[in-house]
């Protein structure tokens, strides 16, 4: 199996990468993938198996949630790390 060389952004909204999210990315030798659809990142996932997905929904966006879902329920994708960015995190949201 190859090295991890991408970390997968994905705003459904379109929002460009955060400044700390592109540093971050340039200071491992990453890889930047933006990704605004939820089956573009699915495609991304099962062609590259990414170092992380950063996902950066809108509130009460349950779609994130679901794609998380997704992503968990594969073994293949289960083991690609996600971090969820939340401008008001929901406790709940996080535990599930």
């Amino acid at each position: 199996m190859g090295f991890r060389t991408a970390l997968i952004y994905h705003s459904p909204l379109g929002r460009p990468a955060p400044a700390d999210i592109v540093a971050f990315t340039e200071a491992q030798g990453l890889r930047l993938i933006e990704e605004s659809r939820r089956d573009g990142v699915i495609a991304h996932v099962h062609r590259g198996f990414p170092s992380c997905i950063v996902m950066d929904p809108a509130p009460g966006d349950e779609a994130c949630v679901q794609l998380c879902a997704t992503l968990k329920r594969d073994p293949f994708t289960a083991v690609v790390p996600i971090v969820v960015l939340h401008r008001e995190a929901a406790q709940s949201k996080v535990h599930q």
